[in-house]
């Protein structure tokens, strides 16, 4: 059971690209906006972390210049610029580090993302170990991953002493989870973190937590039986996508739109 208010959310892309948002912020609706660029949308629209009614969640992995991740901000570029917003503005701020890649030199990154915004004074986290999305069941990753990291990653996601999780997808598409103790033991780092659409854990970002933040009280909305935005997603509050497009320039290589699969 979810609770029957609807929140607008940008998912589909970053809303520094797609300003679909702005018709439904400005009509006061409850809004919480996703950028990986918390620079650039900071630079358009200053007031978003100011506004009631409108929450920015940065998705921060730690892993910003790097092959993963080539197009984003580095971590110590948005550092810096965390250090010029105020304490209550950074109260308005969801730092998501998704995805964490299970490969050391690359968690490490996410870790180090965690503690410096704890220390910056950031609240509100949340976590998601990476998806790996295949063509067939015996595992072949998609070649817009690093090649150099390819067999790092099928070692992980399909090592023979690997118990995954595999996800159907659209066309002849799979989505693998990490194996449940890999993850596990990733998230245990992040106590605080909030777990978002992974199996076998407790999930939900989108809370009463965010909810009092944005202004409102879920307890004055009645719970319907509703749809969550992925298959293991445990948000308490019906998301309704606001975004006009795919349009997203960051060309991420664990992104699954860069094929346009689904």
């Amino acid at each position: 059971m979810i609770h029957n208010l609807a929140i607008g959310v940008t998912s589909k892309t970053d809303a520094v690209f797609d300003i679909g948002w702005i018709k439904w912020a400005n009509e006061g609706k409850p809004t919480v906006l996703l950028t990986k660029n918390f620079i650039e949308l900071h630079k358009k629209y200053p007031y978003v972390v100011n506004t009631k009614h409108i929450m920015v969640s940065v998705t921060l992995t730690g892993n910003g210049g790097t092959v993963f991740e080539p197009n984003i901000p580095t971590m110590e570029e948005h550092f810096e610029y965390f250090e010029k917003l105020s304490d209550e503005e950074r109260k308005r701020i969801l730092i998501r580090i998704d995805p964490i890649v299970p490969i050391h030199r690359f968690f490490k990154n996410s870790l180090i993302v965690y503690l410096k915004c704890k220390e910056l004074g950031f609240e509100h986290f949340a976590i998601s170990c990476l998806d790996i999305y295949c063509t067939q069941k015996d595992g072949y990753i998609e070649k817009n991953l690093p090649k150099e990291l390819e067999e790092e990653l099928n070692e992980i996601y399909f090592g023979e002493n690997t118990v995954n999780l595999i996800e159907p997808q659209a066309q002849d598409c799979w989505k693998v989870h990490a194996d449940y103790k890999l993850r596990k033991f990733i998230f245990d780092f992040f106590p605080d973190a909030r777990i978002c659409n992974e199996p076998n854990f407790k999930c939900g970002c989108g809370t009463s937590i965010e909810m009092r933040i944005l202004g409102y009280n879920l307890n004055d909305y009645p719970t319907i039986e509703g749809i969550n935005q992925g298959l293991y997603c445990g948000c308490e509050i019906v998301k309704v996508e606001i975004s006009e497009s795919h349009n997203c320039q960051y060309k991420c290589s664990y992104c699954p739109y860069l094929k346009k699969r689904f």
